[in-house]
């Protein structure tokens, strides 16, 4: 019950004030929510400057000036208090105009509403109903009313269609508010009873029989009172037993299962049960399919995969809008563009470097290192400045030539070979002269040394030590390991058992992770079993977990 001295209370105007009058006096005093800072007054129109703040002044004058106003000629006034979230509400105490020769016959017929909508979006429907005035038109309501309002709720709603006959000739609904004031139960929100038990099985509920209310979001509003379930089910957007849980703003016009809040159907662009993941930027027309996100239209220009989700092998960026270039072989990631392999004679992460004009096949993609002709040396086979040193013909290696002229004009005196024609030929050779690459004798050999230069000239590398002695050839091809006709380059480690083309060295089979024609490429972490295929660099037996894309390079 409300003490008296509730109106000295809130004419004070602060808490403090409050606490202190109702403590001393053994009484308890319930606070006026209308006089919250947060709380937020609003008239459905306001009339000649009588706006909302004169209805939660804390002035109890009742003269017209005191008083808030709305405007005439329309169907319908009202007047919200929106208390900023949900209070366990006890009772609504009105003062109305009057004076004596003004009477407060606009009065009749109002009604008072409690709802979790305010007025603008919500209609009686939708509302608690916790009083309605039936006076008729002889009589008068009281000027001064105090309304039970057991209900929790974050709106409170004076509303009225009445148009007074005393009016005429001016027509239509008015309310002519001084004041309203607004008290919150001793328990609060979600509890009752003198001990201020909780609410059994809803989230708010009568504050003196603890039985449930039944929310806005319940179809009807109409539920079990003992344990708060809806008994239509919910308003769209609503879920859950009671209807307290939303369903997801994914969810199409927000309708989903009123078991589980999984949507019906998704809006475009989004899949899963919930409908919070994204389809890929790349699904055409932004359509996936509902569990698995997979594009159900195929892939926008420049897009590849089941997902969409990476670049096709041409182009790159986030966007897959950079194209690759020009010189990248295979095509390059389509995180950062870098090329997979390069074109013959270009090495790089993007290709963009020329490999050193006497490299044999190209040079290593990153450090650009190769196999040299001869002529040139060092990691990247550059011209080592022939200048026609021992026993180099000087007409055929003139040391002002170009680079590639001197490969082909470059030649020793029969006597002498090597890359700078310093070394003499073996004594044994016939005529004196051997090849410029090793001492191996150009024609026949001395006759009384013939087994010695048939076997032990030629390189361990050969097969049986057999070779040509003309021109240095392998006869029987290479040892493992070595490839070239002289058998003089080495297979890549990265051949499965050194094992590689005798013309090109090309590997037979790559070692597990590793792929190319040389297996100097390396399969993307990502794949299963470090397993790709041997030209592409796909990965043959799918991806790990948290990677995709066909090279399982992205995450």
């Amino acid at each position: 019950m409300l003490c008296e001295w509730k109106s000295l209370c809130v004419n004070m105007g602060t808490f403090l004030w409050t606490t202190l009058v109702c403590f001393f006096s053994g009484i308890y005093c319930f606070e006026n929510l209308s006089r919250r800072n947060t709380t937020v007054l609003e008239l459905s129109s306001t009339y000649d400057g009588h706006g909302v703040t004169l209805a939660n002044d804390g002035d109890l004058a009742l003269k017209e000036w005191y008083c808030s106003h709305t405007d005439p000629n329309r169907p319908k006034a009202w007047l919200q208090v929106d208390l900023g979230q949900s209070y366990s509400i006890s009772n609504v105490k009105i003062y109305y105009r009057t004076e004596d020769s003004w009477k407060q016959y606009r009065f009749r017929q109002f009604y008072l509403d409690v709802s979790e909508f305010p007025a603008t979006t919500s209609n009686t429907s939708q509302r608690t109903r916790c009083y309605t005035d039936n006076t008729t038109e002889q009589y008068l309501p009281p000027n001064i009313i105090d309304m039970p309002c057991q209900q929790t709720a974050r709106y409170v709603i004076v509303e009225t269609t009445y148009d007074a006959p005393e009016d005429n000739p001016t027509t239509g609904a008015m309310l002519e508010i001084c004041e309203i004031e607004i008290y919150e139960n001793e328990c609060e929100t979600g509890r009752y009873g003198d001990d201020c038990r909780p609410c059994w099985g809803c989230q708010s509920c009568d504050i003196k029989s603890g039985l449930c209310d039944c929310p806005d979001t319940c179809y009807n509003q109409m539920c079990d009172k003992s344990s708060g379930q809806c008994i239509f089910g919910c308003q769209t957007g609503y879920w859950d037993f009671n209807c307290s849980s939303s369903c997801s703003q994914n969810c199409l016009n927000r309708n989903c299962s009123i078991t589980n809040g999984t949507c019906d159907t998704c809006i475009r662009g989004r899949y899963g049960d919930t409908c919070h993941k994204m389809c890929s930027p790349g699904c055409v027309s932004q359509s996936c399919d509902r569990q698995s996100g997979a594009c159900s239209d195929g892939c926008r220009p420049y897009w590849a995969g089941e997902y969409c989700d990476t670049c096709d092998s041409s182009h790159y960026g986030p966007t897959c809008s950079e194209t690759c270039s020009i010189n990248c072989k295979n095509g390059c990631r389509p995180d950062n563009g870098d090329c997979l392999d390069c074109v013959e004679g270009m090495f790089g992460s993007k290709c963009n470097k020329t490999c050193g004009p006497g490299c044999v096949y190209g040079c290593d993609q990153f450090t650009g290192q190769c196999t040299c002709k001869q002529g040139s040396q060092n990691d990247s086979c550059v011209d080592i400045g022939f200048t026609g040193k021992g026993g180099c013909n000087v007409y055929k290696c003139i040391s002002y030539l170009p680079f590639y002229l001197f490969l082909y004009l470059k030649e020793c005196n029969p006597d002498y070979y090597g890359v700078l024609c310093d070394k003499q030929c073996s004594p044994n050779c016939n005529r004196g002269t051997c090849s410029a690459n090793n001492e191996t004798c150009d024609s026949v050999c001395k006759c009384n040394n013939i087994t010695k230069l048939n076997v032990q000239d030629c390189p361990d590398i050969c097969n049986n030590k057999i070779c040509d002695k003309l021109n240095g050839y392998c006869t029987f091809g290479c040892q493992t390991g070595y490839w070239d006709f002289t058998c003089s380059s080495s297979c890549s480690e990265n051949c499965l058992n050194r094992n590689c083309s005798f013309s090109n060295g090309t590997c037979d089979t790559c070692i597990r992770g590793r792929y190319g024609d040389t297996c100097d490429d390396m399969c993307s972490p990502g794949c299963v079993s470090q397993s790709c295929d041997r030209q592409s660099g796909a990965c043959s037996d799918g991806c790990k977990p948290y990677w995709a894309g066909e090279y399982c390079d992205s995450m």
